[in-house]
């Protein structure tokens, strides 16, 4: 046998330092027991306190441009997150009956009461411009609800002949009614929002609807509170169901319940300290909760898995339980430290995202599998007296049971076995590489959804029935009372037919609409006078008699220099409409001027943002991944050349994942972004486990065969375990409540 090779030895092998570890803690067991009740009482405290943030809002950093406009919108026009509550009719019947009137009166006065709700408008109580008893007048169609058929005929012509009703608050078949909740812009966080919705469901409830009719509410608030209330389920299912998962793989491979709950009682240590150090540091709960959970339970256990197994392989040589821990904490401090911190930095790279929820995800991530490392060294013996020597049955498997046998065949290579195993690899890198440019990106809220859940199929029914329930809101400013030059406003107007026919939008909206309709009615209701002005005068006529309506202020302000235009788009056609998004932004600059600018800004604005940070995180986090955790390796090999060699075959499950995706149709969204830098970090650790122990077997004298042969024999039942509970508890999220989750969890498996 040739000498050790002491040119491969680890840069810090600390032999005494995992048993200096084991003395310190069996010694002061009373002391490391008191340290941890104290510090997880004061996380269980703060956890308890803990809030949920799941609006779409809050994907975004403050400091966003999108977001600085956006805000300077809502405080100029007050929000634009609003409710759809549309009342339908069964197929060739129609709304305007007295009891379909009636309930619809009933609705909006219900949902008025609603503290969340800042206006709420509805055909019956919109103000529209008409001529009657020899003049204009300002106000509803009605006064009261028409108590017979023959009543409500009229009201349904006048409201398909007002162009500021029709589209708006009825469909042109007469068949629907929306009423549309405004929500409050200083009650915007999830929890208001859901009391909102709430309030709405419960108005609809007592008022009474008559059977033929149906309600269904749509709107961002609904999409928002809908993914609030799944979220807060994840967060307390997919908790118990990892730690189940745990359990059970825990006796399948143990074979004794008691040594199973060891590495639950750790890990679920290391979640309560990091829920705790969440609630310290002022976050909340979002949308990744339930998988954040899942992450840490699962990422966190594998230190635990590995030391347990060691352990126990001791033991059953015949090792009593204190040297035996302590040779395996020797054994084991280096490499799970250096898996720990590869596994931190694949999280950390996610702090780089645009995307809110991803960047915090990234920390709590990666401080939870932090206090796990520091659990497994410092609480985990505390707990030995659970693990009991292994039985025959146990160690007969350690030998020859079927993973053994199958290990010892992996073991014993051969030259044309390589290069089979080289020549698929590479086929499946090539395939996944090009595979993985087809995923496409998912942005859109309505795909968070599994189909079937109510907040997506009623979304769609609504933009089936009566147009969109998203918003891009276009600022207009026209200094000097630019608003009632005759010119400008037909500017405007060409802006406006223009939007109209971009994808997936289903109406615009201005101050022109109420001009032209005021017109309308100022030529005694001409149906060929729904035009706008042609004279100053006449705009500024025009303008005046608008004055003190309550809608007309809510489009224009600051004596006609300023208004808004809203764009109503269909969520179901997103993806279409963000692809448009840079045309509307280059019609919208080319159409502006020094005395007519156009700005776009709103959710839909977020959206199409939302798309490019997604695309932006994955490439930049994969990036600081890879650089950062070669690095790593090269510090601990001694060498960055081997170091970027170990790389080549952990890039592989990245990107035939990746491909995956885009076989199955999953899209890039919030959650499957994290899979990348994730996976990266997590794929390494077996990495370090097999050449942390062939480099000291290395520096031990072993022949390069014979070093990796006994590498494969002597890490491989643990990787393979820790690799088995890994998958297992990320299957758990397919039962997660939102897609994202979901196919968050069927990737990372």
């Amino acid at each position: 046998m040739q000498g050790p090779d002491r040119s491969v030895g680890l840069p810090y092998d600390p032999p005494m330092l995992g048993d200096r570890i084991a003395g310190f803690v069996t010694g002061r067991r009373r002391l490391v027991a008191g340290v941890a009740v104290l510090v997880s009482v004061l996380a269980g405290w703060g956890a308890a306190g803990l809030g949920f943030d799941t609006a779409i809002r809050s994907w975004f950093l403050d400091d966003d441009p999108v977001v600085v406009s956006y805000a300077a919108f809502q405080e100029s026009f007050g929000a634009d997150e609003i409710v759809l509550v549309l009342v339908s009719a069964p197929a060739g019947a129609t709304v305007f009956t007295p009891d379909g009137l009636a309930a619809i009166h009933r609705i909006a006065e219900g949902a008025s009461a609603v503290p969340q709700a800042a206006r709420v408008r509805s055909l019956l109580d919109v103000p529209v411009a008409r001529w009657a008893d020899g003049a204009i007048q300002i106000g509803p169609l009605v006064d009261s609800v028409p108590e017979t058929a023959e009543a409500a005929d009229p009201l349904r012509a006048d409201a398909l002949a007002s162009e500021l009703l029709r589209e708006t608050f009825v469909t042109p078949d007469a068949r629907s009614a929306l009423i549309l909740v405004e929500l409050d812009p200083a009650q915007t966080d999830i929890d208001q929002k859901i009391a909102l919705v709430d309030g709405i469901r419960a108005a609809v409830v007592t008022a009474a609807v008559p059977d033929r009719l149906t309600v269904t509410l749509s709107g961002l608030p609904v999409i928002d509170s809908a993914v609030g209330d799944l979220a807060r389920r994840d967060a307390l299912s997919i908790g118990p169901l990892s730690g189940g998962v745990i359990v059970l793989v825990g006796i399948l491979v143990f074979g004794r319940l008691r040594t199973a709950i060891v590495p639950l009682l750790v890990v679920g240590i290391a979640v309560l300290w990091t829920l705790g150090f969440t609630r310290a540091v002022g976050w909340q709960f979002g949308i990744l909760g339930g998988p954040l959970l899942n992450v840490i339970l699962a990422v966190g256990v594998a230190d635990s898995v590995h030391l347990i197994a060691d352990v126990l392989h001791r033991m059953g040589r015949g090792e009593e339980a204190g040297p035996a821990l302590r040779a395996s904490l020797s054994e084991l401090l280096l490499p799970c430290f250096f898996t720990s911190i590869t596994t931190v930095a694949g999280f950390l790279a996610l702090t780089t995202s645009e995307v809110g929820p991803v960047r915090e995800f990234g920390v709590m991530a990666a401080v939870g599998a932090f206090f796990a490392f520091l659990l497994t060294f410092t609480v985990l013996p505390l707990f030995l007296g659970l693990v009991k020597p292994p039985g025959p049955a146990f160690l007969h498997r350690q030998t020859h049971g079927v993973l053994a046998r199958g290990l010892a065949r992996l073991a014993s290579h051969t030259p044309r076995r390589d290069r089979v195993i080289l020549a698929a690899f590479a086929l499946a890198l090539g395939v996944g590489a090009w595979g993985m440019t087809q995923v496409h990106i998912g942005a859109n809220p309505i795909g968070f959804f599994h189909p079937g859940t109510p907040a997506r199929e009623d979304t769609l029914v609504v933009e089936e029935r009566a147009g969109g329930a998203g918003t891009i809101e276009i600022v207009v400013e026209a200094p000097e009372s630019g608003l009632k030059d005759p010119s400008v406003l037909a500017r405007m107007d060409v802006v406006q037919r223009w939007l109209a026919t971009r994808p997936g939008v289903t109406s615009v909206r201005s101050v022109l609409d109420a001009l032209r309709e005021t017109h309308r009615a100022l030529k005694r209701g001409d149906p060929a006078a729904a035009v706008l002005p042609s004279t100053r005068p006449l705009a500024a006529q025009l303008h005046l008699l608008l004055e003190g309506d309550a809608d007309f202020a809510a489009v224009v302000q600051e004596d006609a220099s300023r208004a808004r235009m809203t764009v109503r788009f269909n969520l179901s056609e997103l993806e279409s409409l963000i692809a448009a998004i840079p045309a509307i932004e280059a019609r919208l600059t080319e159409a502006s001027s020094a005395d007519l600018t156009f700005t776009a800004t709103g959710y839909g604005m977020l959206f199409a943002r939302l798309e490019g940070y997604l695309v932006d995180s994955q490439v930049r986090g994969m990036l600081i991944a890879f650089v950062v955790i070669t690095v790593m390796l090269g510090l601990l090999l001694r060498s960055l050349p081997l170091a970027l060699f170990a790389m080549i075959p952990n890039l592989g499950p990245v990107i035939v994942g990746l491909a995956i995706m885009a076989a199955a149709g999953i899209p890039l969204d919030p959650g499957t972004l994290m899979v990348g830098p994730l996976a990266l970090g997590l794929v390494v650790d077996d990495t370090v486990h097999f050449l942390v122990r062939y480099r000291r077997l290395r520096a031990a004298g072993r022949s390069a065969e014979e070093a990796t042969a006994e590498a494969i024999t002597g890490t491989g039942r643990a990787l393979v375990l820790t690799t088995v509970l890994l998958a297992a508890s990320f299957l758990v999220l397919l039962g997660a409540g939102t897609a994202m989750a979901m196919h968050f969890g069927v990737i990372a498996a």
